[in-house]
C-alpha cells in the first residue's frame, strides 16, 4: 500500500521522463533531482529508458551518482509506482540492482490501458532498429566476448570505454527530422493502429503528433521536457 503523507496527491495522472543521461562521475543538475523527488504526486512514473548514460554491472561496484539517484527512487517509490523501461544505454540486466531498489527493469513494450487509452510505451530505439548505427551500439556491448573483456578490466576504462561507444553510434541527425522519421514509420506499421497513443524517447526532441497518437517525450537534461497523461490525453510539459 502506498503512503501519500507529506505530498498533494494528483489523482489519474501519470508521467513520463526519458533521456536523463546520468553520467557516472558527474553530479546531475539539482532541478532535475527535485523535479525527481516531485514525481511522487503521479499515479504512476514511467522512466522510458537512457536515465543513465552507460552502465556495466559490476559484482561489486556501483557508481556512487548512480546509488544516490537510485536511493531518491526507492524513496520516491513509496508513494508512487514506478515503471521502468530500458533503453540503449542500458541493455545489460542486473538482478542485484532490481532487488537492492526494489525496481523491476521492463523490457519493451510496456502496454497498459491510462486513464481509458491503450497505451504503448517504448524506449524508442526500436523505431530505428535498420539503421546501422544502432544495430552497432547494441551488438557492440552486447557481444559476450566484450562484456567478458569489460568484466576482467578495470572499472574506469570500462566507463571511458563505454563513452567511447555511446558517443559514437550516436545519430548525426537533427533531432526535429528523427521525430518526423518516427511518425513516419509508425503511420506506416499497422501493429501501432491499435493504440491510442504511442510514448516513446530515445530521440532527445519534445513531439507529439495528435493524429497517430505518437508523444517523444524529450531530454529531461537538455530541454526539460517531459510528459504526462490524464483523462484529456498526453501533453509535454517543462521542468
Amino acid at each position: 500500500m502506498k503512503h501519500w503523507t507529506g505530498c498533494i496527491r494528483i489523482m489519474n495522472e501519470s508521467v513520463f521522463i526519458s533521456d536523463i543521461h546520468l553520467i557516472h562521475n558527474q553530479e546531475p543538475d539539482k532541478k532535475i533531482i527535485d523535479f525527481i523527488r516531485d514525481c511522487k504526486k503521479y499515479e504512476n512514473i514511467f522512466f522510458l529508458g537512457d536515465i543513465l548514460d552507460f552502465y556495466f554491472p559490476y559484482k561489486d561496484y556501483f557508481p556512487s551518482i548512480y546509488a544516490r539517484f537510485f536511493d531518491i527512487l526507492q524513496e520516491v517509490s513509496e508513494h508512487t509506482n514506478i515503471y521502468y523501461i530500458r533503453g540503449n544505454h542500458e541493455i545489460w540486466e542486473d538482478k542485484k540492482l532490481a532487488k537492492q531498489y526494489n525496481i523491476n527493469f521492463i523490457e519493451a513494450p510496456l502496454k497498459m490501458n491510462l486513464y481509458g487509452y491503450n497505451v504503448m510505451m517504448m524506449h524508442g530505439d526500436e523505431i530505428f532498429e535498420n539503421e546501422l548505427r544502432n544495430r552497432n551500439v547494441k551488438r557492440t556491448l552486447l557481444n559476450p566476448y566484450n562484456i567478458q573483456l569489460f568484466s576482467l578490466l578495470p572499472v574506469k576504462i570500462v566507463y571511458k570505454l563505454g563513452k567511447i561507444i555511446t558517443n559514437r553510434f550516436r545519430f548525426d541527425d537533427k533531432e526535429e527530422h528523427l521525430a518526423k522519421i518516427a511518425s513516419h514509420r509508425i503511420k506506416n506499421n499497422k501493429k501501432y493502429l491499435q493504440y491510442d497513443y504511442i510514448i516513446m524517447g530515445h530521440i532527445h526532441y519534445p513531439y507529439i503528433e495528435k493524429d497517430i497518437g505518437l508523444c517523444i517525450t524529450g531530454d529531461l537534461r537538455k530541454t526539460g521536457s517531459y510528459a504526462v497523461i490524464n483523462e484529456k490525453g498526453v501533453r509535454s510539459e517543462y521542468i
